[in-house]
C-alpha cells in the first residue's frame, strides 16, 4: 500500500487485483519499508492473484458448464451500483418513506427518524458526504502515459481543511471507516479469496484509515455504503437497539418501497399503450396475495414480483458451493416463478379477477421476477434454471427475470411504447438471447435501443442529484472536485 501511495505512476493494477493484494498486505505484511526486491514480488503476486483466479473455479468441478455457472455467480458480486443508481433509488426511497403510500404499508418506518437515530444526521447529508469522498477517489487521474486512471488514497487532514465547514464530513467519515489494526482482524477471521467478494465484509464501511491517509481499496463498494451497505448498517443499528424484527421489518418496508418503484417504472415504460396496472392486494376467502404487480396489455397479462434475495456471499460466491446457488437460484427465481404460476391459473379459473379485465380475452400470460443483484448470463445460470424448470410452469406462456438496473432504464429504451410480452418473445425466441440478459440480449439484436440510455451525467443532472451537490456545496467544499 505504502508503494502504491509513494509511486502510483509506476503501477498498473485492475480494481480487483487491487482489492484482493491489499487485503493479502494488511493481514500479513509486517515490513516498515519496501524492499529492494519489492518490484518483483509485487510482479509475482500479481501473476499469482491471475493463476488463483482461476484455479479456484476449476479446482471445484471439470464440468465447463458448471465452471460457466461458477463464473458467473463469481461475477454477481461485482454488481453493486453506480453512485448515480444507488443515490437516486435511495433517494426515492427516502421521499417514498414520507408519502402516505408508506404509511400504509403494514412494515411501515419513520425513515428519517431513523436516520436521524442511527446516523445522526439525515439521508440526504449522508448522500452529499459519500458524493463529496467518491468525487476525489473516483476522480481521474491522467498517467504518464496519458492513461486515466483512479488514485485510491486520500490526504484526509489536507482534504477536510479544504472544507468551511466539515462536521458532517468528520461524522460521516468516522461512520464509514475502519483502522488498518480493526480491517487485519476483519480479514484474518474469514478465508481470502481471488475474488473481489472477499471484502463485501467492507460494504458498509468502503474507507480504511492509515494515519493521515485514508484508503479506498474497492471503489466500488463506496457508492453502496449510501445503498446496500446502509440498509445492512440501519439493520444493524435496530436489531442491536430494538431486537431482530425490527431489522427484519426495515427489509421488509424497503421491499414494500421496491414494489412501488418497479411499478412507477413499468408505468411510464408502457404509458402509451393504454394499459391497466394493478399492484398486490388480497384475494378469496384465505385472503391470500395476489403478484406484487400485475400489467394488462390489451391481449397480454404479465405478472411481476420483486425480489429482494441476492445470492449468499460466503456459501455461493466464495465457496461456490452448488447445493447453495441451486437453493439460492431456487428462492431468487424458481420460487417467485411457481408462485406467479399460480396465480395466472387462478387468473385463468376466474378466482382472481382485475377490475376491467375479462380474462377470456387474454391470449398470453407472462411471469417476470425483478432481481435486485445484475446476475451474469451466458450459459451457466440459464443452464440451470433450465434444469430446475424443465417445463414451463402451468399456467405461463413465457417467463424472464430482469435486474433492477435493466427496468430503471425500460423507460428511455422503449420511449413509453414498450411492449413487455412482445419483448420477452423475442429475446426466447432468439437462442442467444434467450441465454443472456435483457441487457446483453439488446446489445445483440436490438442495439439502437441501448443508445437511449441515460449517461451517469444525464442521471446526475436529476433535481435529486443537484440536492445532493447543493447539500455538499453548502459545506464550503472548494477546488476542483467538488
Amino acid at each position: 500500500m505504502r508503494r502504491l501511495r509513494e509511486e502510483p505512476h509506476r503501477v498498473v493494477i485492475s480494481e480487483e487485483q487491487l482489492g484482493i493484494l491489499a487485503a493479502v498486505a494488511i493481514s500479513y505484511a509486517e515490513g516498515e519499508q519496501w524492499p529492494p526486491d519489492g518490484n518483483i514480488m509485487l510482479l509475482e503476486a500479481f501473476l499469482a492473484f491471475n493463476s488463483l483466479r482461476y484455479s479456484e473455479i476449476e479446482s471445484r468441478t471439470s464440468d465447463a458448464i458448471t465452471r460457466l455457472l461458477f463464473t458467473e455467480v463469481r461475477a454477481s458480486v461485482t454488481d453493486v451500483g453506480n453512485k448515480a443508481e444507488v443515490l437516486k433509488r435511495w433517494g426515492a426511497f427516502a421521499f417514498w418513506a414520507r408519502t402516505d403510500a408508506a404509511r400504509a404499508s403494514r412494515t411501515y418506518i419513520d425513515l428519517d427518524g431513523l436516520f436521524e437515530r442511527a446516523l445522526g444526521m439525515s439521508y440526504l447529508d449522508f448522500a452529499a458526504s459519500m458524493f463529496a469522498f467518491y468525487s476525489n477517489f473516483g476522480a481521474p487521474v491522467m498517467g504518464p502515459g496519458g492513461d486515466i486512471r483512479n488514485y485510491p488514497f486520500l490526504d484526509t487532514a489536507a482534504f477536510l481543511a479544504s472544507v468551511e465547514r466539515p462536521e458532517t464530513l468528520h461524522r460521516w467519515l468516522r461512520q464509514v471507516s475502519v483502522g488498518m489494526v480493526d480491517a487485519k482482524d476483519r480479514l484474518l477471521e474469514s478465508q481470502l479469496y481471488a475474488s473481489i467478494a472477499s471484502l463485501v465484509q467492507f460494504m458498509a464501511t468502503p474507507l480504511l484509515i492509515d494515519g493521515e491517509a485514508t484508503y479506498c481499496p474497492a471503489l466500488r463498494y463506496l457508492p453502496n455504503a449510501a445503498g446496500e451497505g446502509l440498509l445492512f448498517r440501519l439493520g444493524h443499528f435496530l436489531e442491536a437497539s430494538e431486537n431482530r424484527m425490527a431489522s427484519d421489518r426495515l427489509r421488509s418496508f424497503y421491499g414494500d418501497f421496491l414494489e412501488s418503484y418497479v411499478t412507477d417504472f413499468m408505468r411510464e415504460a408502457t404509458r402509451s399503450r393504454g394499459c391497466s396496472i394493478f399492484r398486490e392486494r388480497t384475494f378469496g376467502k384465505s385472503e391470500e396475495r395476489t403478484s406484487d404487480i400485475a400489467i394488462f396489455d390489451h391481449q397480454d397479462a404479465i405478472f411481476i414480483d420483486v425480489n429482494s434475495k441476492r445470492f449468499n456471499v460466503t456459501h455461493s460466491v466464495l465457496a461456490l458451493d452448488l447445493d447453495w446457488i441451486r437453493r439460492d437460484l431456487e428462492s431468487m427465481i424458481v420460487a417467485k416463478l411457481r408462485k406467479i404460476a399460480k396465480r395466472a391459473r387462478e387468473f385463468r379459473s376466474g378466482r382472481l379477477a382485475y377490475e376491467g379485465v375479462r380474462n377470456e380475452n387474454i391470449k398470453r400470460i407472462t411471469g417476470i421476477v425483478v432481481t435486485p443483484q445484475g446476475l451474469t448470463r451466458l450459459v451457466g445460470i440459464t443452464q440451470e434454471l433450465d434444469a430446475m424448470l424443465p417445463s414451463m410452469p402451468d399456467g405461463l406462456d413465457q417467463w424472464e427475470f430482469f435486474d433492477l438496473s435493466e427496468v430503471e432504464t425500460l423507460p428511455q429504451m422503449f420511449d413509453g411504447d414498450l411492449n413487455i410480452g412482445d419483448l420477452v418473445e423475442r429475446k426466447r425466441r432468439d437462442e442467444a438471447g434467450r441465454r443472456r440478459s435483457l441487457t446483453n440480449y439488446l446489445w445483440l439484436r436490438e442495439r439502437d435501443r441501448l443508445s437511449d440510455r441515460r449517461t451517469d451525467e444525464d442521471r446526475l443532472d436529476d433535481p435529486w442529484f443537484q440536492e445532493v451537490l447543493a447539500r455538499a456545496q453548502s459545506w464550503g467544499l472548494r477546488g476542483d472536485r467538488q
